[in-house]
């Protein structure tokens, strides 16, 4: 599991130093330009998939951070999902000052993706299929 996700950070330039450059053609629209996912080949664990996924917000959070870089690794076959590490940064598209960066932190723990949510159309795109929600 390791070395999978090593190869998966090397492949997506995840955990790079900013500045991290946006470029449209790169991301595959998920929610109406406020949910992207990277469009790139993602090593597979068994069944398990890694997504590198862009939020953006229409106000700063708490922090002050307009957008967010999420490393997620889906279960296809369980319908879960976790957070590997994620990147806050000041303005919409990864653009402006990192906020904070949460790397190298232990991932959390799997758990249930919500029908209608933004994860559960990640889920779908990343494994492929659509999965009865577990409410």
């Amino acid at each position: 599991m390791i070395n999978t996700l090593a190869a998966f950070f090397s492949i997506l330039n995840v955990g790079t130093e900013v500045p991290v450059s946006f470029e449209k053609e790169k991301w595959i629209s998920v929610q109406e330009n406020t949910l992207l996912i990277k469009n790139q080949s993602i090593p597979r664990n068994r069944h398990r998939r890694g997504v590198v996924e862009l939020q953006n917000f229409s106000k700063a959070t708490s922090d002050g951070a307009m957008s967010m870089e999420l490393l997620t690794e889906y279960d296809c076959k369980k319908g879960t999902f976790r957070l590997i590490n994620h990147r806050g940064f000041s303005k919409i598209n990864l653009e402006g000052e990192l906020v904070y960066d949460w790397r190298g932190f232990d991932p959390r723990a799997f758990v249930g993706i919500p029908a209608a949510t933004p994860a559960r159309n990640v889920f779908e795109l990343v494994c492929g299929y659509k999965r009865k929600a577990v409410d």
